[in-house]
């Protein structure tokens, strides 16, 4: 461990303290913009003190990241030797929780794509005690096991909600129009996975589009009622939309008897 140093020219106590991380961890120790070692070290240790010192705090202590060879070390910056202690013993303490956190079995995200579409027989989509929804979660299950990329998915379940107009409503979602006029209608997907959404989105899509319009045909409906849609989707952050060159949906007309 090396000592404190006074820079004289910087009038600030300093130290190289080396950190039990590699290189590849440095990204998420720090966080987004510093966050980690603003919140984790500056702020707690200039705070703390204060507190025990009865002290005003001083020129507020430096951090920054540096790596040598294939070790990582923090240096430190502070207004007196006091607070690079209690700087270092907090970076001991992140550094330690860092770990297990690290070490711990990521918990799955609760992935949520929303299609919207209109005149939808909500009762026989959803079939008697859910079971039509049941089986179309388990249809999507197998279709996300057959990609690479999806395999990790599970524990889909399928809702469809009509929402008054007092009800908020989703701002994403992929659009299956469904004929003019009719309330809008939501129909929720959501499953555990820690993958990219849009892969997802593309490995389902086709299945949730026939599941509208091949009830559609069972209730007697012209395809012809049916016209394109515009593709959005849902997500649990803030992103773009899937990029999908096929960015509505236009099921073929019939053809015409022949006179």
């Amino acid at each position: 461990m090396t000592s404190p140093s006074f820079n004289e020219e910087k009038n600030m106590w300093t130290v190289c303290h080396e950190l039990p991380i590699s290189s590849e961890d440095i990204g998420q120790f720090v966080g987004g913009k510093g966050i980690n070692l603003r919140k984790h070290i500056i702020q707690k240790s200039n705070h703390f003190y204060s507190k025990t010192e009865g002290a005003a705090e001083g020129s507020p202590p430096r951090v920054s990241i540096i790596q040598k060879d294939d070790k990582v070390f923090a240096e430190c910056e502070a207004h007196c030797e006091e607070l690079l202690v209690i700087m270092r013993q907090n970076l001991d303490k992140h550094s330690q929780v860092f770990k297990v956190k690290k070490s711990s079995p990521k918990k799955p995200t609760i992935c949520k794509l929303v299609f919207k579409t209109k005149n939808v027989p909500i009762g026989k989509y959803i079939g008697y005690g859910g079971k039509n929804c049941k089986e179309l979660a388990e249809e999507l299950q197998e279709l996300a096991k057959k990609r690479k990329a999806t395999e990790s998915a599970e524990s889909f379940r399928v809702n469809i909600i009509e929402p008054d107009v007092y009800d908020s409503t989703p701002k994403k979602y992929f659009e299956i129009k469904n004929g003019e006029g009719g309330y809008d209608q939501f129909i929720f997907v959501t499953a555990k996975y820690n993958g990219d959404i849009r892969a997802l989105f593309q490995t389902i899509k086709k299945k949730m589009i026939d599941s509208v319009i091949s009830l559609n045909e069972e209730c007697g409906y012209n395809e012809d009622f049916l016209c394109g849609g515009t593709a959005m989707i849902a997500e649990p952050t803030d992103q773009d939309s899937p990029d999908d060159e096929e960015e509505t949906y236009q099921p073929p007309s019939p053809t015409p008897p022949s006179p």
